[in-house]
């Protein structure tokens, strides 16, 4: 495949995300963004989230990711926005 598998981590605050998210990126196959995207609020952010997915991958690269919070707002999940 020209691109490489995407990986999106919805995690809440204070859960162990940040953790999860090196240990992944310590494997040689896959590349974690990290938190990059929680502000993403404008047509450039989203187009460079969607070539992170789609842009050829190198041999080694076979998963590419990043991790996404949300917030609990009256019971059920929430994206955090700040406008």
């Amino acid at each position: 495949p020209d691109g490489a598998q995407p990986l999106i981590m919805w995690m809440s605050q204070r859960v162990g995300s940040s953790w999860v998210s090196r240990l992944l990126n310590s494997h040689p196959e896959i590349a974690m963004k990290g938190e990059k995207y929680n502000n993403c609020q404008d047509d450039d952010c989203l187009e460079e989230m969607c070539r992170l997915f789609t842009a050829p991958a190198s041999p080694e690269t076979r998963v590419r990711g990043f991790k996404q919070k949300f917030l609990y707002c009256g019971g059920g999940p929430q994206l955090e926005r700040k406008m």
